[in-house]
């Protein structure tokens, strides 16, 4: 799994490098870089987050149809806990153990990372900013999930409760069933991936491998459908809504810059 994990970073390391090719010249220290990128990161919280204040038709429309499809697959996830249990198998259990890894956090920390060290040292402002978009998506959608997890407080389907035993405002790990956190994270980074390279064989490739985590987590019995579901909306609307804030935000210009410097912070005010 390890190597595999590699071969993802390496070869979406090469993909974006030749799919930004698009270098900057600048004369930037790499502490305005850094500074300028925390900025716009907040800039871009700002936006998302009034846009949310500005409820819309377009938003109830969608939240009308997670919720109808939720509601509908509610009825179904106890067959389908049945037939996935029952049809296990040990190359089964092999795979899907090893699926559920791209969701683990700290594997998309180091791939957005990489990205983002890449863009920097390669001086390519693209690539950059998609290795920032993926830890921006994945605060976002961390910080949700995990606030949900706790106030709902599901049962998981290992403990035999049923798929309506709710717990709220719990801490055990054996109530954080609602919503899969590793299916966050999967569509979280596979939504800033696939929106920024923008070809529909990486979209279909990112969310693909996104879905098997979230097959993952209910043939391991970790979690209901309605779970995987919901993990998987947060996760793709946190990626689309900083990709969205990043496009909006990038038309206009911050005159106010604040970068990390050795022992504080450097501040820089634009006229122009």
């Amino acid at each position: 799994m390890k190597n595999f994990l590699k071969i993802i970073i390496i070869s979406t390391l090469l993909f974006q490098s030749t799919a930004f090719s698009k270098s900057d010249s600048t004369n930037e220290s790499y502490f305005s870089i850094i500074g300028g990128d925390f900025v716009r990161a907040t800039e871009d919280y700002a936006f998302i987050f009034n846009s949310l204040s500005r409820f819309d038709s377009g938003n109830l429309v969608n939240i009308v149809g997670i919720g109808a499809f939720t509601g509908t697959a509610a009825i179904s996830e106890k067959t389908v806990r049945k037939y996935l249990f029952e049809n296990q198998t040990s190359g089964g259990s092999s795979f899907f153990s090893n699926a559920t890894k791209l969701g683990e956090p700290q594997y998309s920390i180091v791939l957005g990372g990489g990205i983002y060290l890449a863009g920097l040292f390669a001086n390519s402002h693209e690539v950059r900013v998609t290795g920032r978009l993926v830890f921006e998506s994945l605060l976002l959608a961390g910080v949700s999930t995990t606030v949900l997890k706790s106030l709902l407080g599901r049962s998981r389907p290992y403990m035999n409760q049923g798929n309506g035993e709710f717990k709220f405002f719990q801490q055990n790990d054996d109530f954080l069933s609602m919503p899969s956190g590793h299916t966050t994270v999967a569509f979280s980074v596979a939504s800033v991936l696939a929106s920024r390279i923008d070809r529909w064989w990486a979209s279909v490739g990112l969310y693909g491998a996104a879905t098997l985590c979230g097959i993952s987590r209910m043939y391991l019995d970790r979690h209901w459908f309605t779970d995987v579901i919901i993990g998987a909306a947060i996760g793709t609307a946190s990626g689309l809504a900083v990709c969205n804030a990043e496009g909006k935000n990038s038309k206009s210009v911050s005159r106010l810059n604040i970068f990390p410097v050795p022992f504080g912070l450097g501040i820089c005010y634009r006229m122009n």
